[in-house]
């Protein structure tokens, strides 16, 4: 066919030029490494041979760009232009006669002008359509440049999108730590994002289960704490979850992370991830050695050991179920005369100086804590114990002024001389004094708890320290056989106490009476019970373990916790009263009580417990006077006092000030607020 000047519809793309050297232009242009070699790059955006092809063609011919702005345009807004493709891709002839490349031909003076003008042309559409499609890709990066794309503008498109699903990926992976499985759900891969959509389904629910449990009752966190299966459970579930979620939030930062980032995003992908996965490790350790300590702590003073006074009840019911069967708990609380220096307790000569027992409706919670002097004599025994054989007349020598008759040695005495008498125990000097005490009171004495001096000191220090009202100027380190003070605890209200000076709050009598020295542990017990949260336990939780460690005993076994964590919720809303015997009141005097007259005043406060007027608040400021709940009038013995706290005939009134001047029995929320004896007095 001779070759008429006109170009034809080429039937399909023709090689290059063969005075190019592609390759070698290829080379001398090469992309930077990073970009070129980066493998999600579609083949749309990865710069082929073709683009080099049409830039060099470009730049030897100055007619290219109006080609290259044609293809450039909206496909709606082109049209055929002179010499230029058609809609369709196609090179019009009809239009001129002569294209740029053949007119460029002509002007080259080949001898073979209409081959080498097709040649051309073919070689010319062939990089026209490649750049066509490139441009299509790059149009956003050069808008209005009306340039074909060039590797700069792709390789600053890659970068863009590298960057900003870079960002993408860091706030998914922020995400994931927040709520498990949510970043890997995003996942390109099947498997995982299943895995992920899953996980985080189930911790979402598991997270709505557990307000909702916390928001209905919140003392199931408290019980957990005291359940030392649930808590073993938790010593090895944490660890095991820690790993599973550290992994889960890596797999969800590379899967999502984009390949061929720079050295500085590696950075700070490593670092981010390194900083989550220790939020998300480091509680879970921690809390894993809590529940250890705890599961340990538990072990050590909840070890269900064997007890002749204990009741036999069935713990494996529900806490409801428990209390319905036992409409009342007493609780004998102890407070030793030990320490690490004295060791009274290894050589069988430790002294009870604090006795108290709690009475609690388990009801309602509203309980009462009853006071009998650390030197009340002749305690007796039940009939059908064999301590009532040793000591038919009650634990005495005979003189109710000898300080072995005193209630405060009945623990260390039956150990050392009596422990055959009460059988399959482990602490025969505690059942010894349970039964004791409950012989007295009339009250059937449950379960024990003991702390020493040692482990008060190092509870309320663990605990951040106690508030009390001090009513009283009381000396620290004195005594009263002449032994000078080493300071003194001022008088003020809400006075916060360390360890050492809490302890001398409830020990110091040397300027006082006994009843004062009682009077105020009762108020250090409330004030310890009112300022002791579950927020103030979990984070001074190592400190108080170590406090209680070796300084409490108990019988109340593990099965029990749960049971008294729940009972110990209610009494801080319930009412709560006290009574104390005290030598010249209501006809008491320790070396020779009257037994019956005890029990039923005992009777009597318990019955009074519920009264509304007694609400248990939290004493804080100044406070009214304390105000006596009347009790019923006992018989006035020789040297007593009656309900009113007035004289008998042939009798004194006690010198020494008391918080609670009219009686022995009132609302600790009455007797442990801020009202000054000296005020009293005027």
């Amino acid at each position: 066919m001779a070759d008429d000047g006109f170009d034809r519809r080429p039937t399909r793309p023709r090689r290059a030029a063969p005075d190019l050297d592609v390759t070698d232009f290829y080379d001398e242009l090469r992309m930077p490494r990073r970009y070129r070699e980066s493998p999600e790059d579609s083949a749309a955006h990865r710069p082929s041979r073709a683009d080099y092809v049409a830039s060099h063609a470009r730049d030897q011919d100055p007619e290219f760009d109006e080609v290259t702005r044609a293809l450039n345009r909206p496909r709606s807004n082109r049209a055929p232009a002179h010499g230029m493709p058609g809609s369709h891709g196609r090179f019009d002839g009809s239009r001129d006669a002569r294209t740029p490349r053949d007119g460029r031909a002509q002007h080259h003076g080949s001898s073979s002008s209409g081959s080498r003008s097709r040649n051309r042309t073919g070689a010319t559409g062939t990089s026209a359509g490649r750049c066509r499609r490139a441009a299509a890709t790059s149009r956003s990066a050069t808008p209005s440049s009306g340039h074909a794309p060039t590797h700069a503008d792709a390789s600053w498109q890659r970068a863009h999108k590298r960057d900003v699903q870079f960002r993408r990926s860091i706030l998914w992976t922020l995400l994931a730590a927040i709520v498990p499985g949510l970043g890997l759900s995003r996942s390109s891969r099947p498997r995982r994002r299943a895995f992920g959509m899953t996980l985080t389904a189930v911790a979402l629910v598991a997270a709505f289960a557990a307000g909702i449990t916390l928001w209905v009752k919140p003392t199931n966190a408290a019980a957990i704490a005291v359940r030392p299966g649930m808590l073993l459970a938790i010593v090895w579930a944490l660890p095991i979850m820690a790993v599973v979620l550290t992994v889960v939030l890596i797999l969800t930062h590379l899967d999502l992370r984009p390949r061929g980032i720079t050295r500085a995003q590696r950075w700070i992908s490593s670092i981010v991830v390194a900083a989550l996965t220790l939020m998300i490790s480091g509680p879970m350790a921690v809390a894993s050695r809590y529940a250890y300590d705890d599961y340990a702590l538990l072990n050590r003073i909840f070890g269900d050991a064997p007890s002749a006074t204990r009741p036999d009840i069935d713990t494996h019911r529900s806490v409801k179920d428990i209390w319905a069967s036992k409409p009342r708990v007493n609780v004998l609380l102890v407070g030793a005369d030990d320490t690490k220096q004295r060791h009274y307790r290894d050589r069988g000569e430790m002294n009870t100086d604090t006795i108290m027992v709690a009475s609690i409706d388990t009801r309602t919670g509203n309980g009462t804590i009853i006071q009998i002097p650390r030197n009340t004599a002749a305690m007796p025994f039940p009939e059908n114990s064999k301590l009532h054989t040793i000591y038919p007349e009650g634990f005495t020598t005979g003189h109710g002024d000898d300080s072995k008759s005193f209630a405060n040695a009945i623990w260390s005495t039956v150990e050392a001389e009596h422990s055959d008498a009460i059988e399959n125990t482990k602490y025969p000097g505690a059942d010894a004094l349970k039964m004791a005490v409950g012989e007295g009171l009339g009250l059937s004495i449950d379960y024990f708890l003991m702390i020493d001096i040692d482990g008060l000191q190092k509870l309320i220090d663990s605990l951040g320290g106690v508030t009390v009202n001090i009513n009283q100027r009381l000396p620290i380190a004195g005594n009263s056989e002449g032994k000078p003070p080493t300071g003194y605890l001022e008088v003020g209200p809400e006075q916060h106490l360390n360890g050492y000076n809490a302890m001398w709050y409830a020990r110091s009598r040397s300027e006082s009476s006994d009843y004062d020295r009682m009077g105020r542990q009762s108020c250090l017990m409330k004030a310890v019970l009112d300022q002791t949260n579950p927020e103030t336990v979990l984070t001074r939780f190592e400190a108080i373990a170590d406090a209680s460690g070796d300084m409490v005993v108990s019988d109340i076994p593990q099965g029990m916790l749960p049971a008294f964590v729940d009972l110990a919720m209610r009494m801080q809303d319930a009412n709560l009263n006290r009574l104390l015997f005290v030598n010249g009141k209501n006809g008491f005097q320790p070396w020779d009580p009257n037994y019956p007259m005890m029990r039923e005043q005992v009777a009597e406060t318990i019955a009074r417990a519920s009264d509304s007027s007694n609400a248990n608040k939290p004493v804080t400021g100044k406070s009214a006077r304390p105000s006596a709940t009347k009790s019923k009038k006992a018989a006035p013995k020789q040297g007593s006092h009656d309900a009113e706290g007035k004289a008998a005939k042939g009798t004194s009134a006690p010198t020494s000030a008391s918080p609670t001047p009219k009686d022995t029995e009132s609302s600790l929320t009455d007797v442990c607020g801020f009202h000054p004896i000296d005020e009293q007095n005027r």
